[in-house]
């Protein structure tokens, strides 16, 4: 069954956006110091302009949770007027892409923190 779907490329801009600030966000809090440490020579408009950009950090992932809430929610109403919301494939679907990236997540992390643990354990004992 052919369906026109209309897709909003600027809302994926808006979201990419968004989340690539909150990645820039993280990386200058681990490893920036904080703009009123630096030396007044390294003050510039530029790196002014940096810090107050990656400043906003709890505001664009409100913006990233909003966003994505937005087109997951979307689909959703749209299959409920359309009569065909299944709330299991619903629950499932939505399940699988939360708990797949979360494995996958503490996959990583687990052994690199027992990792690092070691090491640190290793200097301070």
């Amino acid at each position: 069954m052919g369906e026109n779907k209309v897709h909003y490329y600027w809302l994926d801009l808006v979201r990419f956006t968004a989340a690539f600030l909150v990645l820039i966000c993280h990386f200058r809090g681990a490893f920036f110091v904080e703009y009123t440490l630096l030396p007044a020579e390294q003050k510039n408009p530029l790196i002014f302009a940096f810090y107050s950009l990656t400043r906003l950090g709890n505001e664009v992932v409100l913006i990233f949770f909003v966003m994505s809430g937005f087109l997951v929610g979307g689909k959703a109403i749209e299959r409920l007027q359309q009569g065909v919301f299944d709330i299991k494939g619903y629950a499932i679907d939505r399940t699988v892409r939360i708990i797949l990236p979360l494995i996958s997540a503490l996959l990583l992390f687990i052994p690199v923190s027992i990792i690092q643990g070691f090491v640190l354990i290793g200097k301070l004992g």
